[in-house]
């Protein structure tokens, strides 16, 4: 980051000192001053990327966001072609009865049967003594092969709705808690997932047989602990993240005035080159250019803020 800082600052000290001797000799070109007011952007927006990739520190990228928490959608699903009002009212029925009941085929003869459906499929979270139980489903895929991705994504989406309800959402400032400590699908597997807390289903629609996946979530006070003992860490990451933008602001400054400076230099540079013939052409020049420096500092002020 000093080396950024350090960056920008030599590029601004070598536009001031070159810049009026290679304007001067295009003076009479009226395009002098523009083309100092276009390097002196060229070099805010250099130092302001700069900024960007450096100032802020890169959270802990490990749980999605909660808020998209949405059930996976069927993949492929092969529909009938122009289907009669009456089998569309009967297959009508024959869906909404396998959504509701959701009961696994049974197992061909001579095989162990499937195991019964657990209860806890259709539950709604709840607290359970003192563990927080929450089932999580896949939604219904053509191919058990892509249950296990479904269900992945919708289980880490439910651990970081967990953490971001538990510590706050405004508890990272701008970013979700989520965002900053997460945990990755091994630790979910292992800590989360009691065994024996997944099952797999098939389910037999009208428009052909679909695959499901469910697990049980259960967050008890070892994983509470855990977030506590991370509490500190999100701390600091809110110290660090509000240090980052009050140095953005002040480079942010330190650079507004250096192109306001820049300008008026320019201005008695080129005024005293030209002894005086454009002295009104150079003052508009001039003003606008001051002006173009507030407005663009202004903008990029409030998106330094929000990034």
């Amino acid at each position: 980051m000093i080396m950024s800082w350090a960056f920008c600052i030599l590029v601004l000290v070598f536009v001031l000192a070159v810049a009026p001797h290679v304007v001067v000799s295009v003076a009479r070109c009226g395009v002098a001053a523009l083309a100092v007011l276009l390097v002196m952007f060229a070099v805010m927006f250099a130092g302001l990327t700069l900024w960007r990739a450096a100032a802020i520190p890169t959270p802990v990228p490990a749980a999605h966001s909660a808020d998209d928490f949405r059930p996976a959608i069927p993949v492929g699903v092969k529909k009938p072609d122009k289907p009669s009002p009456a089998s569309v009212a009967k297959d009508a029925r024959v869906v909404e009865e396998a959504e509701e009941s959701a009961i696994s085929l049974e197992a061909e003869p001579g095989k162990t049967p499937l195991p019964a459906r657990p209860a806890w499929i259709d539950s709604a979270p709840a607290q359970a003594g003192d563990a927080y139980r929450l089932a999580v489903s896949s939604g219904p895929q053509e191919k058990l092969g892509e249950c296990r991705p479904a269900l992945e994504q919708e289980l880490k989406k439910a651990v970081a709705a967990y953490i971001d309800e538990y510590f706050g959402k405004s508890a990272a400032e701008r970013r979700r808690p989520s965002d900053v400590i997460g945990y990755d699908l091994a630790y979910i597997h292992k800590q989360l997932v009691k065994p024996g807390h997944t099952f797999e289903e098939r389910l037999q629609l009208s428009f052909g047989p679909m695959y499901q996946t469910h697990a049980l979530l259960e967050f008890g006070p070892a994983f509470r602990t855990e977030l506590e003992g991370r509490r500190g860490e999100l701390e600091r990451y809110v110290r660090e993240t509000a240090t980052a933008y009050r140095l953005r602001g002040l480079a942010l400054g330190f650079g507004a005035v250096l192109c306001l400076l820049s300008v008026v230099f320019a201005y008695f540079r080129l005024d005293t080159a030209t002894r005086g013939y454009y002295t009104g052409r150079l003052q508009f020049l001039a003003a606008t250019a001051i002006l173009i420096v507030m407005v663009a500092g202004a903008l990029l002020a409030k998106s330094v803020i929000w990034m």
